[in-house]
């Protein structure tokens, strides 16, 4: 309830819902003085048995957004994180993040693409790294004016330690104008 006892519902079974102003955040950290959270929805989900990230050095934002279109229809839910960063992000993470190094031998793409899967039946059940890298030779093969480059495994965890070290490494090189899209 609200200050004045006006009842407010947000429950929602959306993940993320950034449609306009999230209400709740303005209760977050105000000791009661806007209104009380009463109720709470809670997911819990099982803890994935496989993970398997990739980097995808992509050409432009269209090959970005195929690539994406192209995930999302072969993987479905597993298809759990697609991040792209900018060349002039990477620039700068590379040179203020904290060892940082470049995934692709050359020159930088134009967009670094941190596609991940992960899915709790084990790889007795399914393969995930084989239909990572299946989807990702069948996109790039399929057309190569598809935009991407270049394709690598991330074992190690490198495209994440890049990942990390972008908002630091952005803040450290001056003014930072900054957007989130989901």
């Amino acid at each position: 309830p609200l200050a004045d006892g006006t009842l407010i519902s947000q429950l929602t079974p959306l993940r993320k819902n950034n449609t306009g102003l999230d209400l709740k955040q303005l209760f977050v950290g105000t000791s009661g003085v806007y209104g009380v959270i009463t109720r709470a929805v809670l997911q819990v989900a099982p803890r994935p048995k496989q993970k398997v990230t990739a980097l995808v050095a992509a050409r432009d934002g269209d090959a970005v957004l195929r690539l994406l279109q192209r995930l999302e229809f072969e993987v479905g839910d597993t298809l759990t994180t697609f991040e792209a960063i900018s060349r002039n992000a990477l620039v700068i993470t590379l040179q203020h993040g904290t060892a940082v190094r470049s995934p692709f031998a050359g020159e930088l793409p134009a967009y670094l693409v941190l596609a991940q899967l992960t899915s709790t039946l084990g790889p007795a059940q399914l393969d995930l790294e084989a239909l990572l890298q299946a989807t990702l030779s069948a996109h790039v093969e399929s057309a190569p004016s598809e935009g991407i480059d270049d394709i690598v495994l991330d074992p190690k965890g490198d495209g994440w330690h890049i990942r990390h070290q972008v908002s630091e490494s952005l803040r450290a090189a001056g003014r930072v104008l900054a957007f989130d899209l989901a």
